[in-house]
């Protein structure tokens, strides 16, 4: 079920304080609203009475979807305080560890494509490795987007630019990613799972290499 804690915060701008309703759980069969905040990016907006004072204020959550089957724990890089834990009762289901909303908002979008997200990491890395070399910068985000007639779709930011370009890639790459997932014999492990480019660089090398 979804948490609800009320809390007081101050504003980081003028210091005055603000009840706050921290969502430390979202169960997104039982509040739908709550999903369609975090898709839309709103999930964590904060914004003073007193002085008006707009920000995102981020705290740890966890968003569960029983339903579909996953999992998805938030947390800031870096915090120990704060490293989420499935319940034993739910320790058969696809966990993952996200950073921030927009990592939080593609998982979402991903598993609700009923798609693989170690795949879609690794389709992610060789098309950021190609848009790299082509712009000769190293500062360039993609996102899943969609699934389309078109293929798998990513949004792609540029540094300094918040509109997104977007970029699709054919179905049959990321069939090629799972194909060499299943080479690999790729488990999932028991606990929260990061899935980035590290995991996707890891695991392009170890193919190369056997």
């Amino acid at each position: 079920m979804s948490t609800f804690i009320n809390k007081d915060v101050a504003c980081p701008n003028c210091g005055g304080t603000k009840k706050l309703t921290i969502i430390s759980a979202v169960n997104a069969q039982e509040n739908p609203e709550l999903k369609e905040k975090i898709l839309k990016e709103s999930f964590f907006d904060f914004e003073c009475e007193s002085c008006g004072y707009k920000s995102e204020l981020m705290y740890p959550t966890i968003y569960h979807d029983p339903k579909k089957g996953f999992m998805i724990g938030l947390y800031r890089t870096g915090s120990q305080g704060s490293k989420v834990e499935a319940p034993a009762s739910l320790k058969n289901i696809t966990k993952r560890r996200v950073k921030d909303l927009a990592e939080l908002k593609e998982k979402i979008l991903i598993f609700d494509n009923s798609l693989d997200d170690v795949a879609i990491e690794m389709v992610k890395n060789s098309l950021l490795e190609i848009l790299k070399k082509s712009f000769g910068s190293d500062n360039i985000k993609a996102y899943f987007s969609k699934l389309g007639e078109n293929g798998i779709e990513f949004a792609i930011f540029f540094a300094g630019d918040n509109k997104p370009q977007y970029h699709s890639i054919k179905k049959e790459v990321y069939d090629n990613c799972c194909e060499i997932l299943s080479s690999l014999n790729f488990k999932e492990p028991a606990d929260f799972l990061r899935v980035g480019p590290t995991l996707a660089s890891d695991l392009l090398n170890k193919y190369k290499n056997t």
